[in-house]
């Protein structure tokens, strides 16, 4: 296999070099200027073009020279995209191959496609084939992540949505919080403000005296109450429109029809007989129960009756056991659905000032976790849940909405008035931005976090659509991956502040700094 160079223009347009070629490449800084080099392979014109500083990529394999890429990413997806502009300005050669691991020697291999099984897969491969390379896998279920850290050690293994979920749910909470981790049992969070707590960690300062602290929850959440809640911005037009009225339900036909024939049918019979046999009314409509329930007691009969007053009872009692089977049936069928209703959580919420989850896949868990942290009551909406996972969550007190989230029934039955917030973390962007719209027009002044994947498109969004804040989880994760390529770095937590990226890593001694890029 004949390696390429990878660096200046120049360099990319030569040819592949045989060994030959590639020894004459590592001896151009040896050898005499006056050199004839017409004499040499064509490649070997491109060597000489070559800068000095380009040579760091020619390597010694197996007493060869050879030219290799310093990163190698497995994955062809937003988060890749994303790492490879963060490491090309760093000085580091990149090769993206969705499917392929390098038989060449790297400094990195970096394993991230969308499915876990894969990349488990191809990191076992690489580290079978490269022990000494260093090894930085995707991995996006959170227990998943954990235990395989635990049994490969040398490896970094990441999680995006684990990484992602705090900066979610410290933007659901108040806007000047950027992110939430755990230091020492006890939740930080990364917090904007002019005044910082004495015994708060000052990370970064602006020219206009802002702090990005990190500082205990409880003491920020203390700070917070005293401005009191964050006011709506209502626009122009006046206060935002409340729900319609949903008392008025549509009937089932079945059911006015099924109800209308059994009260005819009791009316007719307390009518008829209370003339055919003398009855008063009442004894009448006694006796018209008994007949259509099929349960008469003898007390009164049709035994000494005429033809026609017999002749009716019979078609009663006949007409009785059909309507009271069609009955039975319909009150069954009314509870069955009323049961379902409820455990699909089709019922409005009570709560006010809570948050409104659309998405419940892997980001979703994660920032329901920290919210519930930090003491926010959550409404969940997911058109088809794991059982167990629904089931695990509402025994944590999130209440769950089975439904698709950007119908306004479903945000209906969330009490999205009184909501304090929505965050849209479904798996697709564009569903995102159809909840956020959906839910802009009944409720404009609602603030909402929104989850779009490819950061560019989350950048214009926030831009053009004016959603408020759009957060992407490909470029959250692409932050610490590029800390574990460059520096072998696990970052616990990424945000972002004044336009830059803050990335927080954690000591050998259990203290948060901020890692030097």
């Amino acid at each position: 296999m004949h390696p390429c160079f990878v660096g200046s223009p120049e360099a990319n347009l030569a040819l592949r070099l045989d060994f030959d070629s590639i020894i004459v490449t590592v001896l151009t800084g040896v050898l005499p200027a006056s050199w004839d080099w017409r004499h040499m392979p064509a490649a070997a014109y491109a060597a000489r073009a070559l800068p000095e500083s380009n040579l760091k990529n020619v390597r010694r394999v197996d007493g060869r020279h050879a030219m290799t890429e310093d990163v190698m990413l497995v994955g062809d997806n937003p988060l890749t995209k994303r790492l490879r502009q963060l490491l090309a300005p760093a000085g580091h050669c990149v090769r993206v191959d969705p499917a392929a691991l390098p038989e060449g020697a790297c400094t990195a291999i970096v394993v991230a496609t969308d499915d876990d099984g894969h990349n488990l897969d191809l990191a076992l491969l690489a580290m079978e084939r490269s022990p000494p390379t260093r090894h930085v896998i995707r991995i996006d279920s959170p227990a998943l992540a954990r235990g395989l850290q635990e049994r490969l050690p040398t490896a970094v293994i990441l999680c995006p949505p684990a990484i992602a979920a705090s900066s979610f749910a410290a933007a659901t909470v108040h806007p000047t919080l950027q992110g939430a981790l755990q230091v020492k049992g006890e939740l930080h969070v990364l917090w904007e403000t002019r005044v910082p707590p004495a015994d708060a960690q000052i990370l970064a300062r602006d020219d206009q005296g802002e702090c990005l602290v990190l500082a205990p929850w409880q003491e920020v959440a203390e700070w917070l109450a005293k401005d009191g809640p964050v006011p709506r911005q209502v626009p122009a037009g006046g206060e935002a429109p409340d729900w319609p009225d949903w008392r008025g339900i549509a009937l089932d036909p079945v059911v006015v029809v099924s109800v209308a024939c059994f009260l005819g049918l009791l009316a007719f019979g307390t009518l008829f007989f209370a003339y055919a046999k003398s009855l008063s009314w009442l004894d009448a409509l006694y006796f018209t129960a008994t007949t259509v329930a099929t349960v008469g007691y003898g007390d009164i009969s049709l035994h000494d009756a005429s033809v026609l007053p017999k002749v009716v009872g019979i078609g009663m009692m006949f007409a009785g056991v059909t309507s009271v089977s069609v009955m039975t049936a319909l009150v069954t069928d009314g509870m069955f659905r009323y049961r379902t209703a409820v455990l699909k959580g089709h019922r409005r919420s009570r709560l006010q000032g809570h948050v409104v989850l659309c998405g419940l896949g892997r980001l979703g868990v994660g920032i329901i976790d920290v919210l519930q942290q930090m003491g926010e009551q959550v409404v969940a909406i997911e058109p088809a849940p794991d059982p167990l996972l629904a089931r695990l969550i509402q025994q944590h007190g999130v209440q769950l909405i089975q439904a698709d989230a950007s119908h306004p029934e479903s945000l209906a039955f969330a009490n999205l008035p009184q909501a304090k917030v929505l965050i849209a973390a479904t798996g697709e962007d564009l569903v995102n931005i159809r909840i956020a719209l959906t839910s802009a027009a009944i409720c404009p002044s609602l603030p909402m976090v929104l989850r779009i994947l490819t950061p560019e498109l989350a950048h214009r969004a926030q831009q053009f659509l004016g959603f408020g804040r759009t957060l992407s989880p490909a470029r959250l994760a692409a932050e610490a991956f590029a800390a574990a390529v460059l520096k072998d770095d696990r970052v616990c937590l990424v945000a972002e502040w004044r336009g830059q990226m803050i990335e927080l890593i954690e000591t050998g001694d259990g203290q948060i700094r901020v890692r030097d890029t």
